[in-house]
């Protein structure tokens, strides 16, 4: 097995989403949080809604080509999704950047690609997994689809390796 994401399996509330009109990073899962600090406070989203950040804290992204460390980033147990602050990225010293012809984002520090993700449904997103698992054992887990099942699977999470086994 070989280490990707930090945290655990993507899907809904535990996907990271880039996104260039947060001013922070947001998550919704205090266990991928290190050095939580609470402190009640609150954001004002987009439509008008007020929802409640309960804290902060450091969140480590593990992926195959380098760590993606981010810092202060809120506790917001109401949020649908994770939200990775394009403009927070840059003051960290990251670059980020979108290919309109690959369809991809490029997150990148000190000229080495930390990761690359595709655009789905208008949206970046940045599946998270704990370990990722050989190709027999996602064909297993996902009951033994085939081959073309499996390299759309590939397409849409290209951090995963899945392959359909010969």
């Amino acid at each position: 097995y070989q280490k990707s994401f930090h945290c655990g399996l993507g899907g809904g509330k535990r996907e990271w989403v880039i996104d260039s009109g947060a001013t922070k990073h947001f998550t919704n899962d205090v266990t991928q949080l290190e050095h939580f600090t609470a402190n009640d406070s609150e954001v004002t989203l987009a439509d008008g809604t007020i929802t409640s950040i309960l804290g902060s804290g450091t969140c480590r992204i593990n992926t195959k080509s380098g760590d993606l460390q981010l810092n202060n980033v809120k506790l917001a147990p109401e949020f649908d999704s994770k939200l990775l602050s394009v403009s927070q990225l840059t003051n960290d010293g990251y670059d980020v950047h979108f290919d309109h012809l690959t369809q991809h984002a490029t997150i990148i520090k000190d000229d080495q690609t930390i990761l690359t993700t595709p655009q789905q449904n208008g949206l970046y997103k940045i599946p998270e997994i704990n370990e990722v698992a050989l190709s027999t054992d996602w064909h297993r887990r996902l009951g033994h689809p085939g081959r073309d099942k499996m390299m759309a699977l590939q397409r849409l999470y290209p951090e995963m390796s899945m392959s359909h086994p010969d």
